[in-house]
């Protein structure tokens, strides 16, 4: 007998037939985490970590956008959603979510 968390990794990370579970996770991965930490940021006032979420919802609302249009062909790459999630995992680390907000210095070039 399976545990209840091994039966729903195995349904997470199974391609097969679990394509409404990996969208599902992708939704809340990338809705429920920021939507607490954006208010988190706001309660606290930190206007660098506001700064952060603000183009974090910028940058995933174009992205759902887009996907809106190209979902068609994008279900016909495999495992699109696992990666997906696995993307948005990845953006939710305190080490991607708090890095060094000062801008790399560009030379200009003569």
């Amino acid at each position: 007998m399976a545990f209840p968390g091994e039966v729903g990794l195995q349904l997470l990370l199974s391609p097969l037939n679990s394509n409404i579970v990996v969208r599902t996770a992708c939704c809340s991965v990338g809705i429920v985490i920021p939507v607490y930490s954006t208010f988190k940021a706001i309660e606290n006032k930190d206007q660098i970590a506001q700064q952060r979420w603000l183009l974090y919802w910028a940058a995933y609302g174009s992205f759902s956008l887009a996907e809106v249009f190209a979902d068609k062909i994008l279900s016909w790459f495999p495992l699109y959603h696992h990666m997906k999630f696995a993307f948005l995992v990845w953006l939710q680390l305190p080490a991607i979510v708090h890095a060094p907000s000062t801008p790399i210095p560009v030379e200009a070039s003569s």
